[in-house]
């Protein structure tokens, strides 16, 4: 039987301290030692140095400190894992360096035997547990899809997906990408960007076969407001979130509708992001590219309300209420005010034009709640649905603030028993993106006031900026981020014959006919509406908002 020991982060001793040479404070702590994923499994002998952990493993999986998940030890990862272990406790006599007793655990997973020590059985339990847990993973990378095995035990990546986490350095490049190109831009116009006079920034980034070191800037945004009800306008020429947030996800609509455009006169460049899919049906996202979001603090709403109110310590410690009724709330921003309240707390579910215009407060749903409908949705939103499948985030990063327990819920989490009554057709999924904290920018945040002013910045276009209370450019046109720029786009497409998914070649309709035309995204959005009647309403814009046609000046 193979064995593979496991050494306690108390008892390990280095290669100095072992020559007899006194522990400092830059003794690394180190736990059990891990072969390459293709060596496994082998023996690890005792007169080797224990390799270096893998860098591809969780935090939590580097440092068992960190090992906590909703109040779960690395004990119960493993049973929830592999359930029905036996461990096998003994004494492992006294520690030569502590001279303190040591006791020793052993377990067998999958056939393989794994030993853990520590000053207490449950320490050493502990230990061995962390073991077998780096052992599943790296057994397991590059991670699968989740399979079942023939006894109905769900594979390692269906647990493992619940805890993903972006590496620090990893997260750093992406911060860092769009920090730099924000100070360039700056550079260029310092009267109009300048990073500290931004309360909430966002940026997205693409790279490409995972080569963050060359990650790429495509869009950069700034806001925190949204339109005044009385700005409304029925025929979509006023961009009614300007939360940076949003404001970057529209952003790259633009960025798509033009990849897509370029696509159609026959430009097939390697800087395209979109391809023929194999099947020859539609166009697809190519499968070299991921895309990134980074914002500089976290989304308003359920990831931002109890970040800083539950002063926990650490990134990783679990939250200490969980079950709160106020937990994963649906929240709506409120016009003419800062923050959210909770949807069920509204005085109005059921947004109309009259109401708004007659003087009701309009409402916006939260950051937090629509970056989890992204995660369901996809981020092309319904039109570009006809042309290309969902693009879903494979990151977010955050630059201040981050808490892990707090952003896996608002992102995802409070959704996920609820979808699991509501099934998801392909090509449609609950997804979960990676998290990431930035430690390589420093952002210093005082009290201040928001302006009313929205930045946008997309690769190969000038700086844009709109006037978020108007939902406009200041100087009083339209956004290129409106409903009506992207419908006469959509409709240009659709006219010019770029093939679709969805068979739908209809040029004289309105905009909420095309919507509903999307079958597949119809009923996906149908679905998560229903999961999400626990959380609250989820409160939408005046319906006839979005009946207009705006065929005029389309290039055909």
């Amino acid at each position: 039987m193979t064995s593979i020991k496991t050494i306690s982060m108390s008892n390990f001793i280095d290669n100095k301290r072992a020559r007899g040479k006194k522990k400092t404070d830059e003794d690394p702590p180190c736990i059990s030692p891990l072969p390459a994923p293709s060596e496994l499994p082998t023996p690890s002998p005792s007169s080797q140095p224990p390799p270096t952990l893998p860098q591809y493993l969780p935090l939590w999986l580097r440092d068992p400190s960190l090992c906590v998940e909703n109040g779960k030890s690395p004990i119960s990862m493993l049973n929830e894992l592999k359930p029905g272990l036996q461990y096998e406790h003994s004494e492992a006599g006294v520690c030569l360096f502590s001279k303190v007793m040591q006791f020793k655990t052993k377990v067998i997973v999958d056939g393989v035997e794994f030993e853990g020590i520590g000053k207490s059985k449950r320490e050493a339990k502990t230990n061995v547990s962390c073991s077998a847990l780096i052992y599943l993973y790296s057994k397991h990378s590059p991670i699968p899809d989740v399979v079942v095995d023939s006894n109905n035990t769900p594979d390692i990546r269906q647990f493992l997906s619940s805890i993903s986490t972006l590496s620090v350095e990893k997260s750093n490049f992406i911060a860092q990408a769009v920090h730099d190109k924000l100070a360039e831009l700056s550079a260029l116009d310092t009267s109009i960007v300048h990073e500290q006079s931004f309360k909430v920034f966002a940026g997205l980034v693409l790279v490409r076969n995972e080569d963050f070191h060359s990650c790429q800037v495509i869009a950069i945004s700034s806001g925190t407001k949204f339109i005044k009800g009385t700005e409304m306008n029925l025929r979509g020429f006023c961009v009614n979130d300007s939360h940076a947030e949003i404001i970057c996800r529209r952003a790259f609509l633009f960025y798509v509708y033009r990849d897509l455009t370029r696509f159609l006169a026959g430009n097939r460049s390697q800087d395209i992001i979109v391809e023929r899919d194999p099947c020859g049906r539609g166009l697809r996202l190519k499968d070299e590219y991921s895309v990134h979001l980074y914002i500089n603090t976290p989304p308003c709403g359920d990831a931002r309300v109890f970040h800083s109110s539950d002063n926990l310590k650490k990134d990783s410690e679990p939250d200490r209420h969980p079950n709160r009724l106020c937990r994963g709330q649906l929240r709506v921003k409120i016009e003419a005010g800062e923050g959210t309240i909770p949807c069920a707390n509204s005085d109005c579910f059921l947004q109309t034009w009259d109401g708004v215009m007659g003087g009701e407060r309009l409402k916006t749903m939260s950051c937090s709640d629509k970056l989890m409908r992204w995660n369901i949705l996809g981020l092309q939103g319904s039109l570009l649905t006809h042309f290309i499948p969902p693009v879903y985030l494979s990151s977010i990063v955050l630059g201040s603030s981050f808490n892990f327990q707090h952003m896996k819920r608002a992102v995802f989490e409070r959704l996920e028993p609820r979808m699991k009554e509501h099934s998801l057709t392909e090509p449609y999924k609950h997804h979960l993106p990676m998290l990431g904290k930035a430690t390589s920018v420093h952002l210093s945040r005082g009290p201040s006031k928001s302006n009313n002013k929205s930045m946008n910045w997309i690769l190969g276009e000038d700086i844009e900026v709109t006037n978020a209370m108007t939902g406009r450019q200041t100087s009083g046109l339209e956004s290129r981020l409106c409903k009506a720029y992207f419908f006469r786009s959509f409709l240009h497409l659709i006219n010019n014959k770029l093939p679709t998914w969805t068979g739908f070649d209809e040029y004289y309709c309105s905009y909420v006919e095309a919507k509903a035309s999307a079958q597949e995204y119809k009923e996906a959005r149908k679905q998560f509406h229903e999961a999400c009647k626990e959380l609250g309403p989820w409160i939408g814009k005046p319906c006839e908002m979005d009946h207009f046609e705006n065929r005029d000046d389309i290039v055909t």
